[in-house]
């Protein structure tokens, strides 16, 4: 039996995590006709499958944050998102390590 995973994350990051998720259903839905079969909608695939593109979408964020051509107000916004995820509980980095208490 599969458990709901509890940790969290960023609410911008989890809408980059979506949006990068159903841009890469869109590719593969229309390229691979086994891939549409197991997944014949965009939403369901997305609400199911946002959670792998978050490592993704951090780093998308930090490359936009990076780039000198990103508006400050953006950037600002994004630092904030960024720095806010690293301190949630059971964020989505953090090593789960259960041997050692903490």
């Amino acid at each position: 039996m599969r458990t709901k995973d509890a940790r969290m994350v960023h609410w911008r990051i989890k809408q980059c995590a979506e949006e990068m998720a159903g841009a890469f259903y869109e590719l593969q839905a229309g390229r691979d006709d086994r891939f549409y079969r197991e997944w014949p909608s965009v939403n369901v695939f997305v609400k199911k499958n946002w959670r792998n593109f978050i490592v993704a979408a951090r780093g998308c964020l930090a490359t936009i944050l990076g780039r000198n051509s990103t508006d400050p107000k953006v950037r600002a916004e994004i630092y904030e998102a960024l720095t806010l995820d690293g301190t949630l509980p059971y964020s989505i980095q953090e090593a789960q390590i259960t041997n050692i208490p903490h």
